[in-house]
């Protein structure tokens, strides 16, 4: 820290008396690694990040390392590239996962519209031959009594 606010003109105060964060700051705050261990990272990305963090540190002790910096540029460039190689890729398997899924669903939805149609169709008919028979019953209980009536009734 000292180094860093040199470089940037901050007093960084007194350093040497103990600060009552000390104790509460320990080692098993960390709770990442400085390794690729349980990440699953494509080798040219993992290498591009070791170059970066490489070329990054170089600036340490330089930090107005004119080579380091353009090198940082370039590798912002590469991975920027990669990125949006990486994007488009993603977006053009996104497409096409909610075409099939929309494909599918279309046809599910025809299937069951065809079935409706069929019940629809199966509820007419019965409907019919329904109001034909109410029709006819009604015509047979007229005559019913009209004949229970007699004549001259």
């Amino acid at each position: 820290m000292t180094r860093a606010c040199l470089q940037i003109g901050v007093d960084p105060g007194d350093l040497t008396a103990p600060h009552a964060v000390d104790d509460f700051i320990t080692t098993s705050l960390n709770r990442s690694s400085d390794d690729w261990d349980g990440l699953t990272v494509p080798d040219h990305l993992r290498d591009l990040a070791e170059l970066t963090w490489t070329t990054a540190n170089r600036l340490v002790e330089a930090p107005y390392d004119a080579d380091a910096m353009a090198e940082l540029d370039r590798l912002q460039a590469v991975y920027a590239d990669l990125y949006t190689s990486a994007a488009a890729i993603a977006s053009d398997d996104t497409t096409a996962q909610v075409l099939a899924v929309r494909t599918e669903l279309t046809e599910r939805l025809a299937t069951k519209n065809e079935r409706l149609e069929k019940l629809r169709i199966e509820l007419d008919t019965r409907m019919e031959h329904k109001k034909k028979k109410i029709k006819e019953l009604r015509a047979e209980v007229r005559e019913l009594r009209a004949a229970t009536k007699g004549p001259g009734a």
